[in-house]
């Protein structure tokens, strides 16, 4: 099976992973498609391909991919898209129906990954699925207990954006739960060690609790190849009704 996957600087923890351990990829095709930051937006549709319209994009897409200047989803049969400012915080329970609904609409719209996914399917029927930012591993201080003990589930949370990527027909693939911390955290040992795209002096500082090192990427693969060899649909877990998608 060929798997492209798109994504930000997130995709490095499974990235530097694959190329160490490459039994956790058997049987796929590889390619990463990645570029910090917002700088994956700089695209335009161009003759069914995704062509990018920076060098910044351009010249990360070629060293990532291994020399590919642009992505073509007629070459792959399925597609990953990581991070890309899809971001699931800890939403408080304690909120509005309506209020709660707006955060996660929210979360989902004004992504990146929102962007490509529309992108893409206007290019492409291939199956896409699509990894959230690895929710974020603080330290828990007195202002973030009230709202981790009053947090909506994150079952439900991914219950409910699946709905509003079903209008474009892509999966959601949930973050391991045996890296998660309360739930809705990340434990914090998986954030140790951290490495940016381009590996090797590109560490992150200890301070940085978003991004994901090795191991979580060595976890988040064997996941990942279970939803890649059959992608099953998610179905809304019980209780998760605060979402109206119109």
């Amino acid at each position: 099976m060929k798997l492209a996957i798109l994504g930000n600087s997130h995709t490095a923890a499974l990235l530097h992973e694959a190329r160490v351990n490459t039994s956790l990829t058997a049987g796929f095709d590889v390619t990463f498609f990645a570029s910090i930051g917002r700088t994956m937006e700089n695209f335009s549709v161009q003759d069914g391909q995704l062509v990018p319209q920076t060098d910044v994009l351009r010249k990360s897409l070629k060293i990532t991919s291994g020399g590919a200047d642009r992505f073509d989803p007629a070459l792959f049969d399925q597609i990953l898209l990581v991070g890309l400012g899809f971001n699931l915080p800890p939403v408080d329970n304690r909120l509005s129906q309506a209020v709660k609904a707006a955060i996660l609409r929210n979360c989902v719209e004004s992504s990146v990954a929102w962007k490509l996914s529309g992108m893409v399917r206007s290019i492409s029927a291939a199956p896409v699925l699509v990894g959230h930012t690895p929710l974020r591993a603080p330290d828990v201080t007195a202002s973030l207990e009230p709202i981790l003990q009053n947090c909506v589930a994150y079952d439900d949370i991914i219950a409910q954006v699946q709905m509003l990527w079903d209008r474009l027909d892509v999966q959601v693939v949930h973050q391991p739960e045996t890296t998660r911390y309360r739930d809705v955290l990340t434990k914090r040992s998986f954030s140790r060690g951290s490495r940016g795209l381009r590996g090797t002096g590109m560490e992150h500082g200890d301070t940085d609790r978003s991004h994901m090192n090795n191991d979580y990427g060595a976890i988040y693969w064997q996941h990942l190849r279970a939803r890649l060899s059959k992608p099953v649909p998610l179905k809304s877990a019980p209780g998760a009704q605060f979402l109206s998608v119109g």
